[in-house]
């Protein structure tokens, strides 16, 4: 894939990750949770998390940080052929995203560990190397939890 498509790839995914419809909640709780990662091993965290299920067979999640500023960046996790808690390598359809400044940095290798997904909760871990259109690389590890009621 050549790297226009796939960055706008992500960045579509990023931007419909966090702005789809939620999952329905408890009357009177707003859904939320927390992204939080090291880059590099610099500390990393979201100000903004989404977590969509487009299908039965996929999961999506993602965090923002610092969204309206040149400083943005964010962390995307699509997961195709998803069946539930499981360890999930990162191949051609189960893909990480980084995205710095206008940079956006691709999975090559890893591993996302889904821990929980039920009615209440979706844990996951993750743990990835991805690189840029110039070869710069990152290694990014992190966690996600989303409470849905």
């Amino acid at each position: 894939m050549n790297n226009k498509l796939e960055r706008c790839f992500a960045f579509l995914l990023l931007f419909l990750v966090m702005s789809c419809k939620q999952d329905d909640v408890t009357p009177g709780f707003m859904p939320g949770g927390t992204m939080s990662a090291t880059i590099n091993g610099l500390s990393w965290a979201a100000t903004s998390v989404t977590l969509n299920r487009p299908n039965s067979t996929t999961v999506q999640f993602s965090g923002e940080r610092n969204s309206s500023t040149p400083q943005a960046s964010g962390i995307g996790i699509s997961l195709t052929g998803y069946s539930g808690a499981a360890i999930y390598n990162v191949d051609t359809s189960r893909k990480a995203y980084y995205v710095e400044a206008g940079s956006l940095y691709t999975s090559t290798t890893g591993q996302i560990e889904v821990s929980r997904d039920d009615d209440s909760f979706f844990k996951a871990t993750f743990n990835f190397d991805a690189a840029d259109s110039l070869n710069e690389k990152k290694t990014i590890a992190g966690s996600f939890i989303y409470r849905r009621k």
